[in-house]
């Protein structure tokens, strides 16, 4: 018979899932939305680096909730590692994925965005647009309610992380991101080069995420309901046509089971691509 490598990462996401879903009434934990693959609106597909993402409403960002969230990780790492598989809760802000080596674990990571709603406020109006069609468990709207309105293009192109910013990042091999360091949630300046492979993380989603930004700017329903096969590939044919984009993409599926390892591609392509989208947004003269 034989066993599927993977079977133990899909059992520990499984028991991850239901933990995350029972975090409401916790230590001041309030709601629970999970987002991306690990939400019900994209298929989830298996791999030895899984990024489990959701949004966690606390009372207040105090101690209170961030011993709760510690004592969350510790059962999460106890359960993961008798499975023999690694685990990583990380409250950090940007697109964060740990690298793998092929004799390494396979792991799953815990991406978490920790809000009262006021911080959730504080979030771009371009990603809280982004994030309204996700259910929280407890208030199924709350991501609705919070997103006020629709961003523009401006919005898009010169506001908080958006496509100018990352420009700016990726052409001089540098980004940073916050990180909240359980359990008083004390903020920590993560800086990450084009010399480190997690870099090339930060390159995919800058592409991913615009993309899927740019196409909602014309409130076009795929950008909400296609996976990311899918989506990339209908993005390229109805949106922007690009050279680069696809095999970014390529990159970053594979980046899921083989970890980064051609970083400058990966920014090459980035470039390529956010600078088109950056003509396209841009106002004419």
């Amino acid at each position: 018979m034989v066993i599927d490598p993977l079977e133990p990462v899909v059992t520990a996401v499984g028991h991850l899932r239901e933990a995350m879903l029972s975090l409401p009434g916790r230590g001041g934990i309030t709601d629970v939305a999970l987002i991306g693959s690990a939400g019900d609106i994209y298929a989830w597909i298996p791999s030895r680096i899984v990024d489990f993402d959701a949004f966690v409403f606390v009372e207040k960002l105090d101690s209170t909730a961030g011993y709760a969230l510690q004592v969350f990780e510790r059962e999460m790492r106890e359960r993961h590692h008798a499975l023999g598989v690694d685990f990583e809760l990380r409250i950090i802000q940007g697109a964060y994925k740990p690298q793998r080596r092929p004799e390494d674990h396979p792991i799953v990571l815990a991406h978490l965005g920790v809000f009262d709603e006021t911080t959730y406020l504080g979030e771009s109006v371009v990603k809280r647009w982004g994030w309204r069609k996700y259910t929280c468990q407890r208030e199924p709207g709350r991501l609705a309610r919070l997103s006020n309105r629709k961003p523009a293009a401006e919005d898009l192109l010169n506001g908080p992380r958006g496509v100018c910013e990352k420009l700016a990042d990726l052409y001089c091999g540098r980004t940073s991101m916050i990180e909240w360091i359980l359990p008083h949630f004390a903020a920590a300046l993560r800086v990450f080069d084009s010399g480190n492979p997690i870099f090339a993380e930060f390159c995919h989603g800058a592409a991913a995420t615009t993309a899927r930004h740019h196409a909602r700017l014309y409130g076009c329903t795929e950008a909400d309901s296609l996976g990311n096969c899918d989506f990339f590939r209908w993005y390229d044919r109805c949106i922007l046509k690009t050279h680069s984009l696809l095999p970014l993409m390529e990159l970053k599926a594979r980046s899921r089971n083989q970890g980064f390892d051609d970083v400058e591609r990966s920014r090459a392509l980035a470039i390529d691509f956010l600078e088109a989208v950056k003509h396209t947004l841009s106002p004419r003269v």
